[in-house]
């Protein structure tokens, strides 16, 4: 039984720029630290007083794909670029990829611990706060007790938190209209945290928009043999 709903393959969408480059280095770059990225390094940056439900919390080198078949990729590619790489979902998903969970920022939360008529959205702004001051002073308490067991067990839980969990969260607004640059959901998002290095081989296809010449991507980028797709706008 055939399904329309979700692509085969994963899709970075960019700049035609960005996959010349993406195509003559074989890398998919994690940003928004670019350079960090080139090294080879996946760098974090915290802001414990920032909310995750705005996505201010935690910066992360990532790399990010879209699950939309073809022919339906026309808001996603507003908002990211109208040429895109696409790979096999096994390929990603070996490279570390899962999707992104999304959060309605004004979801109810049924819990004991919410404050009255709390949302979704301020009631992970506050706990996530909360856990993070909790990890906090538990390393400080660990370190002046001079037990460095118990300081690794607690910069184990924390690590595991923010690296393999909180990245994969995001939170939108579902009251905007399909195609604002806000309304996160329609993206179906996968990610892969830090880079993605590949051979030629492992790109399924290159899509291009409508009205471009391929002959031109296939002058600037000649070492790429493999097939290309237009999209249509």
């Amino acid at each position: 039984m055939s399904q329309q709903y979700i692509a085969k393959e994963l899709v970075h969408f960019t700049t035609y720029e960005n996959l010349c480059l993406i195509l003559k280095d074989c890398v998919l770059l994690g940003g928004p630290n670019i350079e960090d990225s080139r090294k080879g390094f996946t760098c974090f940056s915290f802001k414990y007083r920032e909310d995750i439900s705005q996505g201010k919390m935690i910066e992360v080198n990532k790399v990010c794909f879209s699950d939309i078949p073809e022919g339906q990729t026309d808001i996603h590619r507003a908002k990211y670029g109208n040429f895109g790489i696409a790979f096999d979902k096994d390929f990603i998903v070996g490279k570390g990829g899962i999707p992104v969970h999304y959060v309605p920022r004004g979801a109810t939360i049924n819990s004991r611990w919410a404050n009255e008529n709390e949302t979704r959205g301020s009631f992970f702004d506050r706990m996530t706060k909360e856990m993070y001051g909790y990890f906090d002073n538990l390393i400080v308490e660990s370190n002046q007790d001079e037990d460095q067991e118990k300081r690794e067990k607690y910069l184990k839980l924390e690590d595991f938190y923010m690296t393999h969990i909180n990245p994969y969260y995001k939170f939108f607004d579902n009251t905007l209209p399909d195609d604002h640059c806000e309304n996160y959901y329609f993206e179906r998002e996968w990610r892969v945290v830090g880079s993605v290095k590949f051979y030629w081989g492992d790109i399924r296809k290159v899509l291009l928009p409508k009205g471009f010449d391929e002959a031109e991507f296939r002058k600037d980028c000649p070492n790429y043999k493999g097939p290309v797709v237009i999209e249509p706008q």
